[in-house]
């Protein structure tokens, strides 16, 4: 049985989407209730790298469907246990999990890119030699220095403007000089954010600054639920 999100039982039904392999349930008591798929193994996902993929990308699409109807806790891929078990699990954290649903009633998260704005190199003249070149190198060399310096103080300060502001996780994209910012605010300020966005655009020419769309509090959620 995979479980893809935890939420206070509806009062109205909600419109569950396909699942991976078949169709998904709610379970859970009076308070809380999880919606799973029963008939999805983790030991058939282990024998067949197709399935795999297929419930990865259905994992992401099914969360963002329910997030959309209500307060979800995002689960982990890895949520697979027995009936038992999980109802054994709503019962002895249910006064932390309504905790957390109430913290993240009415709220998304959204993702702000940070993509640093590579500025040119002024050209050395190709007339110059011997020691004029050498200063000129060294002359470009202070510049670019001073850029990179100008670029991490703007940097800092979209960081400590945003943390004035809003609840926030920051990571740095693998690979490259960019950072994603996790924010978490109610959906009805997102006009606001978006605002905020154009402004530090104008604001801080150092850097590029794209807002994505409103997701389910996935950065937000304890590391052990």
């Amino acid at each position: 049985m995979h479980a893809y999100v935890l939420l206070k039982t509806p009062t109205e039904p909600l419109v569950l989407p396909e699942g991976t392999v078949g169709c998904l349930q709610l379970v859970g008591n009076e308070w809380l209730s999880v919606v799973v798929e029963p008939d999805l193994s983790l030991a058939a996902l282990q024998q067949d790298d197709a399935l795999l993929l297929q419930a990865v990308l259905a994992h992401d699409r099914i969360i963002r469907a329910l997030f959309c109807q209500t307060t979800v806790l995002p689960l982990r891929f890895t949520s697979f246990s027995p009936i038992d078990s999980l109802l054994a699990d709503l019962h002895q954290h249910q006064q932390r999990y309504l905790e957390i649903l109430n913290q993240l009633e009415g709220k998304a998260e959204y993702t702000v890119t940070l993509t640093p704005i590579q500025q040119p190199e002024t050209p050395i003249s190709p007339n110059l030699t011997g020691k004029a070149y050498f200063l000129a190198r060294k002359q470009q060399v202070q510049t670019q220095h001073a850029e990179r310096q100008r670029q991490r103080e703007e940097l800092q300060m979209i960081l400590a403007t945003v943390a004035d502001c809003y609840p926030y996780k920051i990571a740095t994209l693998p690979e490259t000089e960019s950072q994603q910012i996790h924010i978490l605010l109610p959906k009805v300020e997102e006009d606001t954010l978006w605002q905020v966005a154009s402004a530090f655009n104008e604001k801080f020419p150092r850097w590029q600054i794209n807002l994505g769309e409103a997701l389910p509090p996935y950065h937000f959620v304890d590391s052990d639920s």
